[in-house]
């Protein structure tokens, strides 16, 4: 697993990828449920 730099705009974009990874295997139905 990456190194995940904690800073701005790379959080924001992990997050996007992880909610998009959970709608995916439909765990997360809603695409805002999560606020990135």
């Amino acid at each position: 697993m990456a190194e995940l730099d904690v800073t701005g705009k790379e959080v924001q974009e992990a997050l996007r990828a992880i909610a998009g990874a959970l709608r995916e295997a439909g765990l997360l139905s809603a695409e805002r449920k999560l606020v990135v």
